[in-house]
């Protein structure tokens, strides 16, 4: 296994942190997590960022680059792993081991005074970007969104966001309807007082409309957002995906059940200008069900005031709304992958 070349790569991510043309000021360190938009561990080769840059491509690790320095964290799974595929203008940190320091400490201890420490708002979660700060900023630095991905400037063959077909599942296995799950998702809504719920993780928004995908590999995913009101579906994908007749029947596109269940679709890329449209004319009690783990860039446009944390999302109604989801669903899996194999 061959490490990957990467000092012309630093070379350029370092002129594009040190001009002002993505943010006002230079970028004294970047931030490259492991994720995409949605927080996922697995992702779309679209989505390799930090892949990119270091050459590491295990599923969990952060790469930071200084002025004069290249770091990336990683757990014990891939220490091995990591020390071949990077090359020695990084240094392997590896976490869990005492001698080990923060991604914080380290940025502390290397970075001059007064530094900005870059990071893209869309792929660092709610509760990293907060803990981050809290650090910095006590140290006299400071964590800035910075909205053009740095990575994606100087990653000239960037491959395209998939967009695969998407499957609808009946109720032999998932044992409840779409419309069901919105229903008791409305529920836990009424009882906690809260008039709109944000999903951002994918496998949350296959699951709640019972749609599958195949964006990122091994994962039956695809890239959407959701957000459901007391009386509002909002559901944001690329809509030629919404072009397949039997998709359009699923989600009932054409004729809603119930005007409540009506499924208004947009642009996959829409979503936060959506949602800042929603958060501007909420009331004096409306509250927005949002998790800390979804992204920096949209739990920011939700008001302090207006947010609620108490439950991560739907992964909780995942758990709890559907137990003959986890037998059926896992039957399904099981016959999938007997067929793939050449054993059914």
């Amino acid at each position: 296994m061959s490490p990957k070349i990467t000092g012309e790569l630093l070379r350029l991510l370092r002129q594009v942190m040190r001009s002002c043309k993505y943010f006002s000021e230079p970028i004294h360190a970047y931030i490259v997590p492991s994720g995409d938009a949605h927080q996922s561990e697995y992702i779309a080769p679209c989505d390799c960022r930090r892949e990119f840059i270091c050459g590491f491509n295990g599923s969990a690790g952060t790469a930071i680059i200084t002025e004069q320095h290249a770091a990336m964290w990683t757990d014990g799974r891939y220490f091995l792993q990591a020390s071949q595929q990077m090359d020695n203008n990084w240094a392997l940190m590896k976490m869990g081991l005492k001698e080990t320091p923060s991604q914080e400490d380290w940025l502390i201890s290397v970075l001059p005074e007064n530094s900005k420490v870059g990071v893209d708002p869309w792929i660092i979660a709610a509760d990293q970007w907060k803990n981050m700060s809290k650090a910095l900023t006590s140290a006299g630095h400071s964590l800035v969104a910075v909205q053009d991905n740095l990575i994606d400037v100087v990653w000239t063959d960037r491959p395209e966001r998939p967009s695969t077909l998407l499957r609808t599942l009946g109720l032999e296995y998932t044992g409840i309807s779409w419309q069901d799950k919105i229903t008791t998702l409305r529920g836990k809504m009424t009882e906690r007082k809260i008039s709109w719920f944000v999903a951002t993780a994918l496998d949350e928004i296959a699951w709640l409309f019972n749609l599958r995908g195949a964006d990122i590999n091994y994962n039956p995913v695809f890239f959407a957002y959701a957000i459901v009101g007391m009386n509002s579906i909002r559901l944001f994908v690329d809509l030629k995906r919404l072009s397949d007749p039997v998709v359009r029947d699923h989600l009932q596109l054409d004729s809603p059940s119930r005007p409540e269940l009506s499924v208004q679709t947009f642009p996959y890329e829409s979503v936060y200008t959506e949602l800042q449209a929603i958060c501007a004319a909420l009331g004096p009690k409306d509250k927005v069900w949002i998790c800390d783990k979804a992204s920096c860039a949209l739990t920011q446009v939700v008001p302090k005031v207006r947010e609620d944390w108490s439950l991560c999302s739907g992964q909780g109604q995942k758990g709890k709304l559907n137990s003959v989801l986890g037998k059926q669903e896992k039957l399904f899996v099981y016959v999938l992958i007997a067929a793939v194999s050449g054993r059914w």
